[in-house]
């Protein structure tokens, strides 16, 4: 990354890919801050898509019970090796509760994800992103369904389940984003929706962009994506930062 991108790109690429939002210039991550838009540069889904892959493919020689329990174990010292990552705690709850009882209820699991982080690391339990990801959690469990179903209209599946989800958890987390930041930005429902595309598409091509480059030095199509996609981004946070008046 370092090689082939300068700046807020190259500050993008890293939150994105390997969680790391300390290379954001200061004026760039005020902006982040000021949107409430820094919990979209959070790499733990990608983390644990490629775990999981992992897992599957090196653990189907055994038992489902034992690989359960095999995976619970694995994904409990990743969260613990990266203590900002209740994604990893929640999948654990979720594949032990199923292989132990045959059934799971999310509360449950949100409130054990609580306990466990809260035992390892106490300081997270007043951290921003970590709040506004539980919270976030437990607003899609409850609300999903019914703003699902309002989108009807909708008829790509993909496309209606990320409009549900940004919206939860846009207008949802709006009241914490302006206690914890101090703004509220009035264009942040509208952001959430190109942003989240943004990023995926960061996670999907970029791996692949970082190969080509290494391997071949260029990347006809797949750079120009990348590029496409940062510019976007960083056009659509310039423009949509919130001023006095608007918090």
């Amino acid at each position: 990354i370092d090689k082939h991108y300068k700046g807020d790109y190259n500050a993008i690429m890293k939150a994105v890919l390997i969680g790391d939002k300390k290379e954001f210039s200061d004026n760039f991550d005020k902006i982040l801050t000021k949107t409430g838009t820094k919990r979209y540069f959070y790499s733990s889904y990608l983390h644990i898509m490629l775990l999981m892959s992992l897992i599957t493919l090196v653990l189907g020689i055994f038992k489902k019970r034992t690989r359960d329990i095999l995976t619970v174990f694995l994904l409990i010292i990743y969260a613990f090796a990266n203590a900002n990552n209740t994604v990893s705690v929640r999948l654990a709850v979720i594949i032990f509760t199923e292989s132990k009882f045959g059934r799971k209820y999310y509360p449950d699991i949100v409130g054990i994800t609580l306990l466990a982080v809260g035992v390892a690391n106490p300081i997270m339990l007043f951290d921003a992103g970590f709040v506004m990801s539980v919270l976030s959690a437990i607003m899609i469990y409850y609300f999903y369904d019914c703003v699902h179903g309002k989108l009807k209209f909708i008829h790509i599946k993909y496309i209606r389940r990320l409009f549900a989800i940004g919206i939860i958890c846009t207008i949802g987390l709006l009241p914490v984003s302006a206690y914890f930041f101090g703004a509220v930005s009035i264009y942040s429902v509208v952001l959430s929706i190109i942003m989240l595309p943004c990023v995926t598409v960061i996670m999907v091509l970029v791996p692949i962009l970082l190969v080509m480059l290494a391997v071949f030095n260029t990347a006809p199509l797949f750079k120009q994506a990348v590029d496409c996609v940062l510019f976007i981004l960083k056009l659509c946070l310039l423009y949509t930062s919130p001023s006095p008046r608007d918090s």
